[in-house]
């Protein structure tokens, strides 16, 4: 937070700050997720860094909903005369089954699933496709 405070940061400056109200590293694995927050220290800590991003110069945005932040990401990669800093808010709870569904769909593939996958996002699907009939056909 401090290295923020320098006052020669850029206007081309991003930060997407992600307020889980503390201690989502301690809930990634089991179940007991309750249990856990009485011996975290920011568990339950409801604040905002707006002040201080504005106090060092940010422009500050914050997203307490999806429609928040599909309205604040045009600003967000738009050009500006400070930099800026958008805090989204999100459940430490959702945050961590959303991090463990992610870590869960992007096991190890085999060797075919991955260059499958590598050859479809470089050519897109529908180009995939195209080349996948031609090479069948």
């Amino acid at each position: 937070m401090n290295s923020l405070c320098i006052r020669d940061i850029k206007n081309n400056v991003r930060i997407l700050l992600v307020n889980n109200n503390g201690g989502i590293e301690f809930k990634l694995h089991g179940e007991d997720k309750k249990d856990r927050d009485r011996f975290i220290a920011a568990a339950d800590y409801h604040g905002s860094a707006k002040e201080w991003a504005e106090s060092c110069g940010f422009e500050y945005y914050a997203a307490r909903n999806m429609k928040e932040l599909e309205e604040y990401t045009s600003k967000f990669v738009s050009e500006s005369d400070k930099p800026i800093i958008l805090e989204a808010f999100v459940s430490d709870f959702d945050e961590s089954d959303a991090y463990l569904k992610l870590i869960n769909k992007n096991k190890s593939k085999n060797t075919k699933e991955s260059v499958k996958g590598m050859v479809k996002g470089i050519l897109g699907e529908k180009t995939y496709r195209k080349l996948k009939q031609t090479i069948k056909g």
